[in-house]
């Protein structure tokens, strides 16, 4: 049997190779190797490429500036804190930020992520994982509907 399918294999390859043909295709191969072969175009100089910095500057100045939240200075109390929600606009990161202090009793902090293009407001000050996952825990039993999809930030992950 191993030997039908090595037989199989070797005539297979003998019709499909390219190389294994006639004595005839050969001579017509060589035949045509000797025939001039067209010159590659000439070479072509090297596109200009020129850069416009008054055009530049004049699209940046286009771009609309994003809405900014006031700036509150960086919680430097906690490793730890609670992301309640993030929003495009300023105006309903503040909204939601002042809210949820007066709520939760946690200090709070509004910050715009360029990356992400939206207003992150988060929540508290906690030195130790248990201590924020505590107050992550009852937030999300006693607000489900404002804050059912909140979760911790841990630093450095974000």
């Amino acid at each position: 049997m191993n030997t039908r399918l090595t037989l199989a294999c070797v005539l297979l390859g003998a019709t499909i190779c390219p190389g294994c043909g006639s004595t005839d295709d050969v001579s017509q191969q060589t035949d045509q190797e000797k025939q001039p072969q067209p010159q590659a175009a000439a070479a072509q100089p090297p596109v200009s490429i020129e850069t416009r910095t008054d055009t530049i500057a004049s699209i940046h100045q286009q771009v609309p500036e994003p809405e900014t939240a006031p700036r509150l200075p960086a919680l430097s109390t906690g490793l730890y804190r609670v992301q309640v929600g993030a929003f495009r606009k300023a105006a309903n990161a503040t909204t939601w930020e002042n809210f949820s202090k007066k709520r939760l009793g946690q200090p709070a902090v509004s910050e715009y992520s360029e990356r992400l293009g939206v207003y992150r407001v988060r929540v508290g000050a906690f030195e130790t994982m248990r201590e924020v996952l505590t107050f992550w825990r009852k937030i999300r039993k006693e607000y489900p509907k404002e804050y059912g999809d909140a979760w911790v930030i841990i630093p450095g992950r974000e």
